[in-house]
């Protein structure tokens, strides 16, 4: 490792600790934690299995749409676009089963891609589901998560200031949060244990290695490679804008007062501006 690396590394490490830092004191608890329960679980989940569904979709246009913009600015890719571009097809391809399926029957498993129902982590999720309830929910995406969504596409998509490295980030570390907090919620209403027997939450925050903990560190190598140490208050504000993003989302779906839902609504219709 060069003197460049060197120093890149330890910058990168400052604003990722002092990141973190912030994301503690301004998110101390995660809403689904304490907004879920038996009464709401289903009007919840509903919501959740949306957005399971369309991240990995989301990501692979953010991906795209940055391509697009570094030919237009620059006539060429760019940094910013082939590492993001690398990172973001990777976390589409986990989600949508590829790298467990290659990690655990190597080149042969790529033959079972098309059983998607199988290897979508979406799909995962809606087993879960039937494991709770007993039976099949139907993916609902309210105004507040359709808002919520085309936000995340707008902020995943935007290379100025390194804003798309800042989405990636908001939404992997708020990730690993949101899925401790919903299958906490999900074992206390339902008296479930943390066991293997969810299969979407043991393999994103379970076990030994959890995929979550990989995601989110994946995303943080971005730092060192694309944000400057003078710019790393203005990025630090930037992931904030990101998490906070993503934690309203979670506080609209886990509202039931009406009143509340609409409040949280607006305020994810200012951030996506």
């Amino acid at each position: 490792m060069n003197q460049h690396q060197v120093v890149s590394a330890q910058a990168s490490a400052a604003i990722i600790k002092e990141l973190n830092r912030r994301i503690g004191e301004r998110f101390p608890d995660h809403p689904l934690r304490y907004g879920v329960g038996r009464d709401n679980f289903e009007t919840v989940i509903a919501e959740y299995l949306a957005m399971s569904t369309a991240f990995p979709f989301i990501q692979a246009g953010a991906v795209y749409e940055t391509y697009k913009t570094a030919l237009r600015v620059k006539g060429d890719t760019d940094k910013n676009a082939e590492i993001t571009g690398a990172i973001g097809t990777y976390l589409v391809w986990d989600e949508m089963g590829g790298h467990k399926l290659t990690l655990e029957k190597g080149n042969i498993g790529l033959l079972q891609l098309p059983a998607t129902r199988r290897n979508f982590h979406a799909h995962w999720l809606r087993k879960d589901i039937r494991t709770i309830l007993g039976r099949d929910v139907s993916p609902h995406q309210s105004a507040a998560t359709l808002r919520y969504l085309d936000a995340l596409l707008d902020g995943l998509s935007d290379p100025r200031r390194n804003r798309n490295v800042a989405y990636m980030i908001g939404f992997e570390c708020h990730a690993e949060a949101m899925i401790s907090a919903l299958w906490d919620a999900i074992c206390a209403s339902f008296d479930l244990p943390h066991d293997e027997r969810l299969v979407y939450f043991w393999g994103h925050v379970g076990g030994h290695s959890p995929a979550e903990a990989v995601h989110v560190e994946m995303t943080r190598m971005m730092v060192a490679e694309l944000v400057p140490p003078e710019q790393g208050e203005e990025f630090i504000e930037l992931c904030l804008e990101a998490y906070d993003l993503n934690f309203r989302w979670c506080e609209a779906i886990a509202a039931s007062p009406a009143g509340k839902v609409s409040e949280t609504l607006g305020l994810i219709y200012h951030i996506s501006r």
